[in-house]
């Protein structure tokens, strides 16, 4: 889900009906995208500082957990039209953390279980996992071009 939601924007934000929604038009583009793709590495970057900390206090599955209820939040958020950009910047930084937080403790729980053997296979099947969701991303919103 974290590499769809990274890639899915920059198709989003080419669509007609989102501009009309969040009420910009083409001298804004620029600027919409940016901010879109750099909040969510923002948000990321935040997290990556923040995790580790908790991750010791509370543990790698629950803080795993807690990670994906906030990737979560920022997705719905970002899918709610509420008409406002700041509203949907907030929701890509939201969601940035969340997936920020899923980089860090994911591979580092999947190391700690794996035999050594395997171990590195494993902590390259989450960037494998990762592509193939901003893959996906591309070509959902490619056929979606033909339908908007």
């Amino acid at each position: 889900m974290a590499g769809y939601d990274a890639g899915v924007a920059g198709g989003v934000l080419t669509y007609k009906p989102f501009q009309k929604d969040f009420k910009y038009g083409t001298n804004r583009v620029s600027k919409v995208n940016s901010l879109t793709v750099g909040l969510e590495q923002l948000g990321s970057f935040v997290s990556c500082f923040i995790i580790y900390p908790l991750t010791n206090k509370y543990g790698r599955k629950y803080t795993i957990i807690g990670s994906s209820a906030v990737f979560v939040l920022g997705a719905v958020l970002q899918t709610i039209n509420t008409g406002s950009l700041g509203g949907w910047y907030t929701a890509r930084f939201i969601a940035g953390l969340g997936m920020g937080g899923l980089s860090v403790v994911v591979p580092m729980y999947s190391a700690e279980m794996t035999p050594k053997e395997i171990r590195g296979r494993c902590g390259s099947f989450y960037q494998w996992m990762y592509t193939w969701g901003i893959l996906a991303a591309y070509w959902i919103d490619y056929v979606s071009l033909f339908k908007i």
